[in-house]
């Protein structure tokens, strides 16, 4: 996605499928998908910064003395300068924060092999579940176990923001480690899944 967020009137199916989501959060689950998009403005996904935005100036109660992290399937993403491009995440620090299962999921990268294999599949006019059956431990999914597990990570990560100012640790033996790998993800937060020395320290230190 190469533009960048401007403000518009939404049209009526935009303002419906909201309605619904608002209604039942589980419906996102049926809209369409990155990997089964044929172009990618068919998948639905949120500015994280307007979202947040719009909970801070709309939520009466949200103030600095307190935390709030919202959990969301929505996908949310960001716009990054460098590459003119919007970007997927999982985590939108700050108070609000934002935490997103679909971008856990959409945000780090899956095995090269993976998406070789699929395009593959895709361009013979199959489905991609042989894929997906033969890589399934090496990234997550919807619906996955794992989610849970991984989310405490990004609630520590959101925690060491409002902490400290940072947010993310460079060790992949941390669990505020910034994966864009999904095996890494999966390294930092369920082989490891623990903070490093320097980040566990300095939890003791608030004690």
């Amino acid at each position: 996605i190469y533009k960048k967020y401007n403000t518009f009137e939404p049209e009526q199916k935009t303002i419906e499928l909201e309605r619904k989501l608002c209604t039942n959060s589980s419906f996102m689950e049926n809209t369409t998908k990155i990997e089964d998009a044929k172009n990618i403005s068919d998948v639905v996904v949120y500015d994280g910064f307007e979202m947040q935005k719009f909970i801070r100036e709309n939520i009466n109660y949200i103030t600095n003395d307190t935390l709030h992290i919202i959990f969301t399937n929505r996908l949310t993403c960001t716009f990054d300068e460098r590459d003119g491009r919007y970007h997927a995440r999982a985590v939108i620090c700050s108070n609000p924060a934002i935490i997103s299962t679909s971008g856990m999921i959409e945000a780090p990268a899956k095995p090269r092999e993976y998406y070789f294999e699929a395009m593959t599949l895709k361009a013979q006019g199959q489905n991609m579940d042989s894929a997906k059956e033969r890589y399934k431990d090496k990234f997550l999914d919807y619906n996955d176990k794992r989610l849970t597990k991984i989310i405490e990570g990004y609630i520590l990560q959101v925690i060491f923001y409002n902490i400290t100012g940072e947010a993310f640790c460079e060790d992949i033996e941390c669990r505020l480690n910034n994966a864009h790998w999904q095996k890494d993800l999966l390294f930092s937060q369920i082989e490891i899944c623990k903070l490093c020395k320097k980040h566990n320290e300095i939890l003791e230190s608030l004690n």
